[in-house]
């Protein structure tokens, strides 16, 4: 699952990072409009869909990957305290 670069304009990039995702969310569903005004400029409903889906991706990508480093860590420190403990 590779999450793709966003695909638009960088000034309305700019202005999203200042947005959390649960906060695009509300805009998405609250707006009826087919432009969604954001601080300095607008941004369709789709391109917004599209960025809402791009930061879920990756959030729950960066979730599986952190999960997956603690239970190989968790392994190997299993393997290190029984290999301390076995040797006198």
């Amino acid at each position: 699952m590779l999450t793709c670069k966003s695909k638009v304009d960088p000034a309305i990039r700019d202005d999203l990072k200042h947005y959390s995702t649960e906060h695009l969310g509300r805009l998405y569903h609250e707006e009826t409009t087919t432009l969604i005004r954001l601080r300095n400029c607008n941004i369709s409903r789709d391109e917004l869909k599209a960025e809402i889906h791009r930061r879920r991706r990756r959030e729950t990508c960066s979730f599986w990957l952190t999960i997956l480093l603690l239970s190989i860590a968790a392994v190997a420190s299993v393997i290190a305290a029984y290999e301390g403990w076995r040797t006198p």
